[in-house]
């Protein structure tokens, strides 16, 4: 029923003795095989060939029925960057009604490639060495057991596996690069339960496909002791073994396996950019007998880059670790080293394939149906030069059972079609609710050929997919060279927060994607409140060559706990001559329980540059121990108070300014005022508000000197007692106050309220016994030359007790 036989009248004419004939198609019978015959099946015919002369013969063959694959391209070429992977795909169409099973091998032809250092050449698998002994690395916990050690590893690159992996770290020419990803801002620690010695957390979304040994993952298992695994989410493994090993943990990457405890301090942190790349870290985390502290990362580049770093490693326990990767059932796998000496602070090691791979490299295409097989050009490691290879296809397609498809990769750095974002601009590190930013790129023309495409601003908060804000710039005949765009959109943020800031260009038939991308991602905090002198914002008053109070208040948003703080007091020279903390050399602040409280010196001595730091302020609490709750203020609170020295100049009369603006201190390696949580982590932008400072000539009086014969005594409180009973004349002197328009009798003002009144006279008798430290005056009409003494103490400062 499958097979339909035509036939045909074949006469091949005269054979001459030990002759033959030619192939003659329309003269032979044809076999026709039905679409529903199934694949495999096969069929035996049996052809009986006979001459005139009475000779005949039975011919057997047989037929077997596959597939119809078809495929495209047919060729690959790639040109792009050093260092860059690009990702093309091999579509593959069953034309059958049965299924269509599919291998592909990749080959590169080594000759061909002309980059000496580019994965040309390898050594292939090295026997290890005899041990030189044994020891037991965790003796006193349950279960430990001896290990064997080896002599130190002195090679920076080695393998392959069975697979193909090799590897090479940062001290090999033409390796990695060590360059540290701190995450531990942008990340999430990473929750291990009750067990933080030998724990697991898993899976962990990766965002995106990851191929490892020819299996696709999109999530992976971190284990407190140094590893990781696509799949094993329940080991906690802590004795590690030689790789490959078929007991687990598998799927395994084994970043600096040995028996970590995080017990005794560190955290795990976990990072994606749900596009890309992920990263786990390991930081500052101590081994079980705490000869070391550890820190080190895994990160993840699809398709299947895998690179290692270690930061600060040690001092002990270097020698006691397994490094390296293995497959899901530790058939293979390929070591770095196993309890040896090779591991130094500041290394980086990349694990890496062949430059030309396929996934899945097998598989099976359903009838009259399509797959795309990815087939990645890994660059990652070779230099300029042009490599060829090939993939090898084979199907159950009788027609196309062994194919081969050319690959081609060009490495340039200069392309005709090549634009791309080279750098987000004017983004700052930290970002504060409320405010408003502006978008705007760096946008590069790296090709030779003028170009019209589009650029693409958005904006996510970390960890979704959703963007906040979408913006898209059309750039018209753009030659090579730079360019800014400003986008017409702008954001802000309004919650306390890590956003993902990406922006990309869009063209068509651009030969190079690799530059196409930059990202940046930032934090934004909430604002806490500094204010330089008055909260109201008054003016402050004083007059030339006199010492002037400047009070500072701070006030936090909810939830914010102050536990770091510097504040510049920056001063203009024209109109001030010191900054100091007290003119009696004592310097005020509250913050007592703080570990350092102090005020730095000026950089040299004023008249500064304008906008520099005259002197600062700086406090710091413990960030790793409890919230200090009295470092919450939720009202505006006098945090310190500082002493302006004005300059000896009667022409400042009447001048109004702005002095006390905040600056650089170049001693303290600190650009700004700022606050920063007791994480140590957040830094709260302070809104700062500034009282302007005003000159005014001041008042010829001595305050308290209420009868007017220059000495301040006991008959000055007799003198106010009789005009308040309406026995005696007022003050002599009295003085004009601008701010409400009325005279004052100053020197009767001893508790500097602006007002002469009965509590004056009181206030009076308590400084002469002694209870009140201080004569005080009314701010809007100082004293002439007058010098202040003691710190002003109208406002309540937040003292603190000490524990």
């Amino acid at each position: 029923a499958f097979v339909s036989i035509i036939d045909g009248d074949g006469y091949f004419g005269d054979i001459a003795p030990d002759g033959g004939i030619g192939d003659n198609s329309g003269d032979v019978f044809v076999v026709s095989a039905d679409y529903s015959c199934p694949v495999g099946h096969e069929m035996t015919f049996e052809l009986t060939v006979g001459t005139d002369g009475g000779y005949s013969a039975n011919i057997v063959f047989d037929l077997a029925i596959g597939s119809i694959l078809s495929y495209d391209p047919t060729s690959f070429t790639v040109t792009t960057q050093p260092g860059s992977i690009e990702e093309r795909y091999l579509t593959l169409t069953n034309n059958s009604d049965n299924p269509l099973s599919y291998s592909i091998w990749t080959e590169i032809d080594i000759l061909s490639n002309d980059n000496e250092n580019g994965w040309s050449s390898s050594e292939g698998i090295k026997k290890r060495p005899e041990p030189l002994g044994y020891r037991n690395p965790d003796h006193g916990k349950a279960g430990a057991k001896y290990e064997p050690y080896f002599p130190p590893i002195i090679t920076g690159q080695g393998g392959p596996d069975n697979y193909g992996h090799r590897w090479i770290d940062s001290d090999e020419p033409g390796g990695p690069t060590y360059s540290w990803i701190d995450i531990s801002s942008i990340g999430n620690p990473i929750y291990f339960g009750s067990d933080i010695d030998d724990g697991n957390s898993g899976p962990l979304p990766l965002g995106f496909s990851f191929y490892f040994y020819d299996n696709e993952f999109t999530s992976i298992n971190a284990c407190t002791n140094g590893w990781a695994s696509f799949t094993d989410g329940n080991s906690v493994e802590w004795g590690n073994p030689p790789i490959p090993n078929s007991e687990p943990p598998n799927n395994m990457l084994a970043v600096f396996f040995d028996d970590m405890n995080l017990e005794h301090g560190g955290t795990c942190y976990f990072y994606t950019n749900n596009a890309d790349t992920a990263i786990v870290t390991w930081d500052h985390v101590p081994d079980w007998r705490q000869e070391g502290i550890f820190t080190f990362q895994i990160i993840l580049v699809a398709p299947a880059r895998i690179t290692y770093q270690y930061a600060e490693m040690g001092p002990g326990r270097l020698d006691e670790c397994s490094i390296g990767i293995e497959n899901q059932n530790g058939s293979d796998g390929l070591e770095v080293v196993y309890n040896a000496s090779y591991m130094h602070s500041n290394l980086a090691i990349a694990f890496y394939t062949d430059w030309l791979s396929a996934f899945p490299a097998s598989g099976t295409v359903n009838p009259h149906d399509s797959l795309d097989v990815t087939i990645t050009f890994d660059a990652s490691m070779l230099s300029e030069g042009t490599y060829i290879g090939n993939i090898n296809l084979q199907s159950n397609d009788p027609n196309h059972q062994d194919e081969d498809i050319p690959c081609t990769l060009i490495l340039s750095t200069i392309y005709d079609s090549d634009v791309g974002v080279s750098a987000i601009l004017d983004m700052p590190d930290t970002m504060f609710n409320g405010l408003e930013y502006s978008l705007k790129s760096e946008v590069s023309n790296y090709g030779t050929e003028t170009q019209t495409f589009d650029v693409i601003y958005e904006v996510y908060t970390s960890g979704s997919s959703s963007a906040e804000v979408a913006d898209t710039f059309t750039i018209v005949d753009m030659p090579n060279g730079v360019d800014t765009v400003t986008f017409s959109r702008t954001f802000t943020p309004t919650v306390d927060t890590t956003f993902e800031f990406v922006s990309y260009t869009v063209l068509e038939g651009d030969l190079n994607n690799s530059n196409d991308t930059s990202a940046v991602s930032n934090r934004s905090f909430s604002f806490a409140s500094l204010w330089y002198g008055n909260v109201d914002g008054s003016p402050i008053s004083g007059s030339p060559n006199s010492n002037i109070n400047v009070d500072v208040y701070i006030q936090c948003f909810e939830g914010a706990y102050i536990a770091d703080l510097h504040v510049c007091l920056g001063a203009y020279d024209q109109y001030i001559a010191d900054l100091i903390s007290d003119i009696e050399g004592e310097f005020y602040y509250p913050i007592t329980d703080w570990e350092i409280a102090l005020w730095t010196d000026p950089f040299g001595h004023p008249p500064n540059p304008e906008g520099w730091s005259s002197q600062s302020f700086v406090g710091y609490a413990n960030p790793s121990g409890p919230p200090n709750p009295w470092l919450y203020f939720d009202t505006p609170t006098r945090i310190l108070t500082f002493v302006v020295v004005s300059v000896d100049n009667p022409g400042l009369i009447g001048d109004t300014v702005q002095c006390f603006g905040p600056g650089l201190n170049p001693e303290l390696s600190m650009d700004r005022t700022f606050a920063r949580d007791t994480t140590g982590i957040g830094y709260y932008m302070l809104n700062e508000n500034f009282s302007e400072l005003c000159f005014i000539a001041g008042c010829d009086f001595v305050p308290g000197d209420v009868n007017g014969d220059d000495n301040v005594m006991g008959n000055d409180v007799t003198f106010g007692v009789r005009y308040f009973k309406g026995l005696g004349d007022p003050p002599p002197d009295s003085c004009w106050n601008d701010s409400t328009s009325s005279w004052l009798y100053s020197a009767g003002d001893v508790n500097g309220n602006c007002q002469f009144t009965g509590s004056d006279v009181t206030y009076l008798v308590a400084f002469f016994k002694g209870y009140n430290a201080s004569i005080l005056w009314c701010p809007q009409t100082p004293p002439a030359g007058y010098a202040v003494l003691s710190r002003n103490i109208h406002q309540t400062p937040a003292t603190l007790p000490k524990e």
